[in-house]
């Protein structure tokens, strides 16, 4: 399709580039090789295995930076299937996307998916990506970074959507999420804390919860203090899990949270003291 197009009168100029013709490893090359061929100052950025939720996706980015937005960050979803390893990874990005959204809303912007996101040329964006050319990872999260945009616009509604197909392997998951691991350890401390915290409370309460009972503290007592804050929590994140369409994961996720911490601690390990490699065909 792309051949056809490109040998048609047409608005869209396909480019191409060898592997062995990268400058850069992994996706770094083929983002460099896009910027070169690009004749505007507006870049759209969307995964090669991603589809757009909505047939008005770039509609609705480019609205968004029409308003005087440097940087456009989006929500970039996984489908739904069945399944313990689908569900940990509908939860880790819904989790994942609260705090890169929220954070970026209040003017703390850290972290973009390359799968959904979208910024105007600056001067020095080949030497931004170069800088991190040893990161496996992290040509979104570390560019962002180094932009530090004053003006973001933040989009999680449907139709500003997309959505890719998951790993479908545990091995492939764990693979990814070293890979995201290695890109945290190069953001700034004040963020890494912040993620940091977000996980700790995760982790504090539910420990907390099975002391108090092992303790000896009232049963009683201890349901009805879990099922105030359940329904509180619940309440407080439930208007952001309707629009993004995820609702069914507000109770879900208070079995599915000790199985994404195990995991969450897994990766994020593997990542700092395995550092992997991209493979010849990547």
């Amino acid at each position: 399709w792309l051949q056809r197009i490109s040998s048609e009168p047409s608005r869209l100029d396909v480019s191409s580039i060898q592997l062995r013709e990268k400058a850069l490893p992994g996706k770094k090359g083929a983002v460099l090789a896009g910027w070169e061929a690009c004749k505007h100052d507006l870049i759209v950025s969307i995964d090669a295995d991603c589809l757009p939720v909505s047939e008005n996706w770039l509609r609705e980015v480019v609205r968004a930076m029409n308003n005087g937005a440097e940087v456009f960050i989006g929500l970039g979803q996984y489908t739904t299937s069945g399944g313990l390893l689908n569900d940990l990874i509908q939860l880790e990005t819904i989790q994942t996307a609260e705090l890169y959204l929220s954070s970026a809303r209040v003017g703390r912007s850290y972290m973009a998916v390359g799968r959904n996101w979208a910024y105007r040329k600056w001067a020095s964006m080949k030497e931004d990506l170069w800088a991190d050319a040893e990161v496996l990872s992290g040509d979104d999260d570390l560019l962002l970074q180094r932009r530090n945009p004053q003006k973001v616009a933040v989009r999680w509604r449907k139709e500003a959507q997309t959505e890719s197909t998951p790993p479908q392997s545990w091995a492939a998951w764990i693979s990814q999420k070293r890979r995201h691991a290695s890109t945290g350890m190069k953001y700034p401390l004040w963020d890494q804390a912040y993620l940091f915290f977000y996980v700790a409370a995760q982790a504090g309460f539910i420990f907390g919860l099975f002391g108090s009972i092992l303790q000896g503290a009232s049963t009683g007592l201890m349901a009805f203090l879990f099922g105030c804050f359940l329904m509180m929590e619940s309440l407080l994140i439930y208007p952001f899990f309707r629009t993004v369409g995820k609702t069914s994961l507000l109770w879900k996720r208070w079995y599915l949270i000790p199985f994404l911490l195990l995991f969450m601690f897994l990766y994020g390990v593997l990542g700092i003291f395995k550092p992997q490699k991209w493979t010849h065909s990547e």
